[in-house]
């Protein structure tokens, strides 16, 4: 009865002191990476608006990879590293890919936030390319309406990188196309 009344007591302190631990590692993790996004426009002769959304995710400097520092032992399996089975590999990679799908929804989401902020495309656009990684998101596209006059004065050409042709449509070559 004793012996289970200090096995008791070592657990709390134990789960006190992983508590505290948890809240320390928690309060010093280093911010979110730093957001970037551009929107380059083209309005072609014919009166086509065309656009290129690049969103990239840069790290911090000095910001590490989050986490405890040495990754810890564990519990000498008889904690709960293994519950429900998640600490397989299949489960990680389907864990990475929902998180890309994550990234990329939100991605769009901010494209086209910033679509509706500087009404370039007013009826909507179609998706001409895209790439996605997990630091960057660069979605090349078209909208559905033509330019008016107000277009043409708002949305100036002011990069030379766009050229369109009968059947090609390149990109700006000074944006890197890895992160």
């Amino acid at each position: 009865m004793i012996q289970t009344r200090k096995r008791f007591r070592t657990l709390k302190l134990a789960s006190a002191f992983l508590m505290v631990l948890f809240l320390v590692a928690c309060s010093s993790q280093p911010k979110g990476p730093e957001v970037t996004e551009r929107l380059v426009t083209h309005i072609s002769e014919d009166g086509s608006k065309r656009f290129q959304y690049v969103m990239t995710m840069q790290r911090k400097k000095g910001a590490g990879r989050g986490g405890f520092k040495g990754g810890g032992k564990g519990m000498g399996g008889k904690g709960m590293a293994n519950r429900g089975g998640q600490s397989g590999g299949k489960n990680r990679t389907d864990m990475i890919a929902q998180m890309q799908e994550k990234m990329k929804a939100r991605g769009i989401e901010a494209m086209e936030a910033k679509l509706d902020e500087t009404e370039f495309c007013r009826d909507g656009y179609m998706v001409l390319s895209e790439q996605f990684t997990m630091a960057r998101l660069k979605i090349n596209g078209e909208c559905k309406e033509s330019a008016t006059e107000d277009d043409k004065k708002n949305f100036p050409n002011v990069s030379k990188h766009f050229e369109h042709s009968s059947s090609a449509y390149s990109m700006p070559s000074s944006l890197p196309d890895s992160p």
